[in-house]
């Protein structure tokens, strides 16, 4: 459906989006006199939000690459969450064809789910290897803040970037004309 050059922008769209992410993300947080909390991890819900609504926009190298980037500046053990985020990634793309016809709601339910399981994994992984792990409150704060951020994501590509969800009815009348 889409030619090769189409393919390539939107990667280099996405690399350039990634890049802008993982700079804000940089910038010092200021907070009340409250704890500081975790921002949400909005790299990965732009890779959740593009793999499940057009996975064929962006490839899996693209996305280990932006999220080994993302581990070298926040000097975190490398590899492990770009394998998890890679997994995820590639289940998303599994699953496109079943969800595109349902609500949203199953998105959100289905994106929630596979970054709980990531950060239980990821957690495990590090107790098991005993390197330092955050506290659980940080963990679930992180947790709710992307599950919660994820949405507004999704209305970005929506409005930014026009990554919608394939629709088959769409595409069958778009190949029927010609």
């Amino acid at each position: 459906m889409f030619g090769q050059t189409h393919i390539l922008t939107y990667n280099l769209l996405f690399a350039v989006t990634a890049y802008l992410l993982l700079m804000f993300s940089l910038l010092p947080q200021e907070s009340s006199s409250l704890a500081p909390l975790p921002w949400p991890d909005l790299l990965f819900c732009f890779i959740a939000a593009w793999r499940l609504r057009r996975p064929e926009l962006v490839s899996p190298a693209v996305i280990v690459v932006a999220v080994l980037v993302a581990e070298l500046l926040f000097l975190q053990p490398l590899g492990l969450w770009a394998a998890l985020v890679l997994l995820a990634a590639e289940f998303f793309r599994s699953i496109v064809d079943r969800i595109k016809f349902l609500p949203f709601t199953y998105e959100w339910v289905v994106m929630a789910s596979a970054y709980s399981a990531m950060i239980l994994i990821y957690q495990l992984i590090l107790a098991m290897s005993l390197v330092p792990v955050p506290d659980m409150r940080t963990v679930l704060l992180n947790l709710l803040a992307t599950v919660l951020a994820y949405p507004l994501i999704v209305a970005t590509t929506n409005l930014v970037f026009r990554i919608r969800k394939s629709s088959s009815i769409k595409t069958g009348l778009m190949e029927g004309s010609r």
